[in-house]
């Protein structure tokens, strides 16, 4: 629920930190990435992954149909969009979440490799998340790490998500 983002395995290593539960939810960012070239978005990959994750945690928090896509839509399309959908719906119904609370306190990109692709721009990346997820009254601390391919096409100004393979999961 946390994270309808699937599953990472030992090598990026979980972690858990310590947070009060009370504590304001980490601000994000939603909306397609506006770096200048493809040399700029493989320079400053950790940022660009960065501001992506922002935008389809913040998508994710939503629980109606309608408000997950637009959302997921604001940075990513095609295949990208259709599989992060269709994948955050199958987790709501199939784990029984409808009206779960979620709250991303901290998301740390732990590493990102950009390279120019056939959409334009790839990048592996590693990341870590840590947030509060809550179900009627009852809620708990979950901190998950994950790996996946990213790919992206520029388009209007802006490198938007086009593919998302995840490749590694690691839950408590």
């Amino acid at each position: 629920a946390l994270v309808a983002l699937a599953a990472i395995g030992g090598a990026a290593g979980l972690y858990l930190l310590a947070l009060d539960q009370t504590a304001a939810p980490r601000p994000t960012r939603a909306g397609p990435v506006a770096l200048a070239s493809a040399q700029e978005a493989t320079a400053r990959a950790e940022e660009l992954v960065s501001l992506t994750l922002d935008s389809l945690y913040l998508a994710f928090q939503e629980t109606e149909e309608g408000a997950i896509y637009d959302a997921l839509a604001r940075s990513a399309e095609g295949p990208a969009l259709e599989a992060l959908y269709l994948q955050r719906r199958a987790a709501l119904e199939d784990r029984g979440l409808e009206g779960a609370e979620q709250a991303i306190h901290e998301l740390e990109v732990l590493q990102a490799t950009a390279e120019r692709s056939s959409a334009g721009l790839g990048v592996d990346a590693r990341w870590r998340v840590l947030g509060v997820v809550g179900h009627a009254r009852h809620r708990h601390m979950r901190g998950n790490a994950y790996a996946a391919r990213l790919d992206y096409a520029r388009r209007a100004g802006a490198w938007r998500l086009v593919g998302f393979d995840l490749t590694a999961v690691a839950r408590p």
